[in-house]
């Protein structure tokens, strides 16, 4: 996706041109941590800062990769441990990206929760990095129960049933009487839950998330994660 854009990676990361290779590696932790989308940063400025790393450790002027960026050891990033390690998501033209994942829930009890950005394209790599030019003009949270891609064991019985949607309604209706929300619906019939919230952003969307997270997981509730982003192009200047 960025391949073809052009940008200054010593500015991106805020070194000097002769940075050496520690010194390029520490500023992408740095940068990398405040734009990381699992923690609520902006999916684009992680790209951009990703993409500059990648074109001053892989140019051949004699700097030395450093052990993996992506390792911060922050255990405020619970990543899906199901994803391939290997694949580089922030490279990718996908508007789809895996989130946090919690572990030792049964499939039961595990709920699916989309992010979902919605944005024009970068007109200004650099005010996004600086969070002066909005990264997005809405977003929305989206939650499925049971989580489509965690089949169930077995067929839960009603009463289990009952209790699930109960407590699915009751975090449902905690999140939407909080500021922010424009607007939330909810659906619970035939075995299913199903809810949408609206907001202002995507980092609206993604604070209300990491407020919905912990309220899930202490009914009992666990939660897999993903970030979706639609992106409207921005129409041509007039000639």
């Amino acid at each position: 996706m960025l391949e073809g854009l052009p940008i200054d990676p010593h500015t991106v990361l805020g070194i000097a041109p002769d940075a050496d290779a520690e010194t390029i590696h520490e500023a992408f932790r740095r940068k990398s941590k405040k734009h990381h989308p699992d923690v609520g940063g902006d999916e684009w400025a992680f790209r951009i800062v990703v993409r500059a790393y990648e074109l001053l450790t892989q140019r051949p002027t004699g700097f030395v990769a450093s052990p993996s960026p992506y390792d911060f050891d922050d255990p405020d990033l619970d990543h899906d441990s199901h994803v391939d390690p290997s694949r580089d998501w922030a490279a990718e033209s996908e508007r789809v990206r895996p989130g946090v994942r919690d572990k030792d829930y049964p499939p039961a009890r595990m709920v699916l929760v989309e992010v979902l950005w919605f944005r024009m394209e970068i007109s200004d790599i650099y005010a996004l990095l600086d969070r002066t030019e909005a990264s997005s003009f809405s977003g929305s949270l989206h939650l499925t129960w049971p989580d489509p891609d965690t089949p169930l064991d077995q067929p839960l019985d009603p009463v289990e049933l009952h209790a699930v949607l109960r407590e699915l309604t009751d975090a449902f209706d905690q999140l939407r009487s909080r500021p922010n929300v424009l607007n939330a619906s909810s659906r619970a019939d035939l075995g299913r839950f199903e809810a949408w919230l609206s907001y202002d952003s995507g980092r609206d969307a993604w604070n209300a998330f990491t407020s919905l997270r912990p309220s899930l997981n202490s009914r009992g509730l666990g939660v897999r994660q993903l970030t979706r982003e639609l992106t409207i192009p921005r129409e041509p200047p007039s000639r």
